[in-house]
């Protein structure tokens, strides 16, 4: 797996992304969070690269609606594509977790999603979309300290009571190393090697 490094973050302005929503107007429309975290509890079930969701997602992401994390965890597996992909324009090259608005969102929320991605990753499959996302996300917050993110993961294992969460924190300590910088490689695998966890986690 391609090393995280620093993930290209593509910031689109409002405007541009009620335009391509016919919920909202452009010109006259600055919905309050709780309006799109409504809109986004009446759609959970839509098709990858709605325009209006991708609205909702990014803007609750740049205003850091921290009290709408929960809905924004619905969506870690809602899938963008920008508009240059499969065209002539050479544009910059994105990450694949830049595809996932949701994700990006709760990047922008930081250290307030993590508890919320702890449980996605501790319960969902490995194998999963959900807990790639999750502990993808999870190092994006931590992308200054990548071992404080493995370290996060191993101590958040360390807790687990029920064997099968435990075993699901273990894979995404197994994951997330994937994702340091050769620079931090072997702190990274020093912090997964943790056998005592604090009483409070980073």
């Amino acid at each position: 797996m391609k090393q995280l490094g620093c993930a290209i973050f593509v910031v689109t302005v409002s405007a541009g992304l009620f335009g391509q929503c016919a919920r909202w107007n452009p010109q006259t429309d600055n919905p309050p969070p709780q309006e799109l975290a409504a809109f986004l509890q009446q759609n959970e079930t839509v098709a990858n690269d709605d325009p209006c969701v991708i609205a909702a997602l990014d803007i609750l992401g740049q205003e850091r609606a921290t009290a709408y994390i929960p809905e924004l965890i619905k969506f870690l597996e809602f899938r963008r594509k920008f508009y240059w992909e499969g065209t002539s324009f050479k544009m910059q090259p994105v990450t694949e977790i830049d595809h996932y608005p949701a994700a990006m969102a709760l990047f922008q929320m930081g250290k307030p999603a993590l508890p919320a991605l702890l449980a996605v990753i501790a319960q969902e499959k490995p194998d999963s979309l959900r807990f790639k996302n999750a502990v993808n996300t999870v190092m994006l917050i931590h992308r200054e300290d990548f071992p404080a993110g493995v370290r996060f993961l191993r101590h958040a294992a360390l807790s687990q009571e029920k064997p099968e969460n435990h075993q699901n924190l273990d894979d995404a300590v197994e994951l997330a190393q994937t994702f340091c910088s050769k620079s931090t490689r072997a702190q990274c695998a020093a912090a997964a090697r943790e056998n005592t966890s604090p009483d409070k986690n980073p």
